[in-house]
């Protein structure tokens, strides 16, 4: 009976301990779920909370326009589709967010995308913006941005001013005229016929709406004089003006202060002179006449160097539109002739440089430091003088176990450095030289240079021989003639025919940007020989050198792409807080590794949160009714528990009825 009850009594124990579990187990499945760092929710429509240290501490106020999207659960910045240009990049609004990307020839306004690549320089950038393109006696013509392209062809009547890529206003030969009582207003200009209007205050005197000029301050004259009033001859008597004639459909022109003349209406301004075929004309009365001689008597032609002055000039050499320097100074082809074009490329202390037979540019000064085409060595390094500079020629003579030996004024080549077999000899140019011991090794040594009698240094078998200038008999034989060239060698001043120019040799390299980019390029060294009576003389000849590259390499970087924004709270202080994203990429081929990236983040100062107390987060009814009653839920059911644990563990430890009567202790039969 003891056991059973000790059983019993166990039993009742864990059973107790067991329920215990079970309801601590309940009131921790009551709890709030936690929250992952970053998860945002939407309080409402126009705020936004952040978990932080999980839970929703941080509060965000949304943008007014797009407010909080429950799909997103997040504040939304632009409408969802929708694109833009912002600068170089284009943006796309992705989940809320504009995301942007760098456009590498800039963004289209017309369409919010980056344009394509650009081979032929049709894109254009700002909107709006103006080119002249041409001008001549006939008006002027001007391109403009639309869209991002050109747009061409465009007609500015009275010409295209260079200075502001934008049409001229006016018709300089035009008359004065009233814009005003008080203003008289002129068309003022020199390029062609272009020119601006030009106000010129007439003050009390007013303007004369006949003349368009402004009146005298005091209408008084001197009898006899004569003036034009508009096409109205007039005469000055008793101190007054009185009309004469009018000369009307015809001008009046003020021959000199006592005389007027009526004549045909001016074509020209007084002073201007122009081309009439091989004739200079000169305007005087607003009209055109010849001023003898005719150009074509000394065999020249006659050339417009400008709207205002004309000059007899031997027949063009140049064409229009071509391009070159006179000193420091570029010219331009127009009508036969080259004009200036300022500034002189002095002022800026730069020279003016041909660069094609068309172009010429204003450029630095370079100081040559070598003769184009020269090689020197430097250490063990070979270099060619080019563009007045010297540049390395790779690879390093050291690369190959050698040295750089300067075989000439104008040639470096490599030879090998010691280890040579002793007493061989090699030939460099016209000199032989000898592989003699040097300590415990050998090195090759000038030896001597070929005489003028056996100029040409052959080798065979490491043995150098001083030979004649082998001569190619007609037709070909490349056999020796016996006859050679004593003149010294090298001299070519006597030669009247070459033959073509042939390679000689070629030196491979890769040749290395300061930017880090790399390309392939070529030395090659041409040479061609002087021509003597159907005979090649190889000792007169000339050499001359050519560097070909080809395409940079890519040079890549980390490019910005765009940026995202966020707020950070702390313990009461907050701030604002954006990531710039930068992404590997490469030009000049566009490649863009979107997996390779970086990023930059900057913060603005600590400072209390605006918001006096954040706003508590909404919570889902399940949750809110775990939240709120879960505990006092909990609390009741482990009294329950309890209650009905302590009735069974009383109703165990009850002693059962003695039915034999021996009692408490006492044992049958005692």
């Amino acid at each position: 009976m003891e056991g059973e009850l000790l059983n019993n009594r166990l039993f009742g124990t864990f059973g107790i301990f067991g329920l215990s579990i079970l309801s601590l187990l309940f009131l921790a499945g009551t709890a709030t779920a936690a929250c992952t760092d970053g998860d945002t929710i939407c309080v409402d429509e126009y705020k936004q909370a952040t978990c932080l240290n999980n839970e929703y501490s941080q509060v965000t106020v949304c943008n007014i326009v797009w407010g909080c999207d429950a799909s997103l659960q997040a504040c939304r910045y632009c409408s969802e589709g929708s694109t833009g240009c912002e600068g170089d990049y284009a943006w796309v609004c992705t989940n809320g967010i504009r995301e942007k990307t760098f456009c590498q020839f800039g963004c289209n306004p017309a369409t919010n995308a980056c344009y394509p690549s650009d081979p032929d320089g049709e894109i254009c950038t700002p909107e709006g913006i103006t080119e002249c393109t041409s001008n001549d006696n006939n008006g002027g013509y001007y391109k403009q941005c639309t869209s991002g392209t050109w747009q061409e062809g465009l007609y500015c009547p009275y010409n295209c001013d260079l200075s502001t890529n934008e049409c001229y206003e006016c018709d300089n030969s035009q008359a004065a005229f009233c814009s005003d009582a008080t203003t008289s207003t002129k068309c003022t200009g020199t390029f062609y016929k272009g020119g601006y209007y030009v106000d010129t205050p007439c003050g009390a005197a007013g303007c004369n709406p006949t003349t368009g000029l402004c009146n005298s301050p005091t209408a008084a004259c001197t009898d006899g004089e004569q003036q034009c009033n508009a096409t109205v001859r007039q005469l000055c008597s008793a101190g007054a003006w009185g009309d004469i004639v009018d000369c009307a459909p015809d001008t009046c022109v003020q021959v000199n202060a006592t005389s007027t003349i009526c004549q045909a209406t001016p074509t020209c301004t007084d002073g201007d002179m122009q081309c009439n075929a091989t004739m200079r004309q000169l305007c005087s009365g607003g009209a055109w006449t010849d001023v003898p001689p005719d150009c074509s008597a000394s065999g020249e032609i006659c050339v417009q160097v400008n709207a205002t002055s004309a000059i007899c000039q031997a027949t063009p050499t140049c064409t229009d539109g071509d391009m070159q320097c006179n000193a420091t100074m570029r010219q331009l082809c127009s009508g036969g002739a080259w004009t200036d074009v300022p500034p002189d490329c002095s002022a800026s202390g730069e020279i003016c440089v041909s660069i094609n037979a068309t172009s010429a540019v204003c450029q630095a000064v370079v100081t040559p430091v070598c003769t184009d085409g020269d090689m020197q060595c430097n250490a063990t390094m070979r270099q060619l003088c080019s563009g007045g500079a010297w540049t390395d020629v790779p690879p390093d003579c050291s690369a190959s176990g050698e040295i750089c030996v300067q075989a000439s004024p104008t040639s470096a080549v490599c030879i090998p450095l010691g280890g040579c077999p002793l007493g061989d000899e090699i030939c460099l140019s016209n000199d032989v030289w000898e592989c003699i011991a040097s300590g415990n090794s050998t090195v090759w040594a000038f030896d001597y240079t070929c005489p003028a009698s056996a100029p040409l240094c052959t080798e065979s078998a490491g043995v150098a021989t001083c030979i004649g200038i082998p001569i190619v008999i007609s037709g070909g034989s490349g056999q020796f003639g016996g006859v050679y060239d004593t003149s010294g060698g090298g001299s070519v001043s006597r030669c009247t025919q070459f033959t073509d120019w042939t390679a000689d040799s070629s030196i491979e390299y890769v040749q290395t940007g300061a930017d880090g980019s790399s390309r392939d390029c070529a030395n090659t060294t041409l040479v061609r020989y002087c021509r003597e009576g159907g005979k090649i003389n190889y000792y007169d000849y000339e050499k001359k050198y050519t560097v070909d590259c080809g395409e940079w390499s890519d040079k890549c970087d980390y490019v910005y792409t765009k940026t995202l924004q966020y707020d950070e709270s702390d313990g009461g202080l907050c701030r604002s807080c954006q990531k710039d994203i930068y992404t590997y990429a490469c030009q000049p081929s566009g490649k863009l590794y979107a997996d390779n990236v970086k990023e930059s983040a900057k913060c603005e100062e600590w400072a209390p949160c605006q918001m006096a107390a954040q706003e508590e987060q909404k919570r889902s009814g399940l949750d809110a009714l775990l939240e709120d009653y879960g505990l006092f839920l909990g609390l009741i059911l482990i009294l329950l528990i309890l209650a009905v644990a302590y009735t069974a563990y009383k109703m165990v430890d009850e002693e059962p009825e003695d039915p034999d009567g021996f009692g408490k202790g006492s044992e049958p039969g005692i």
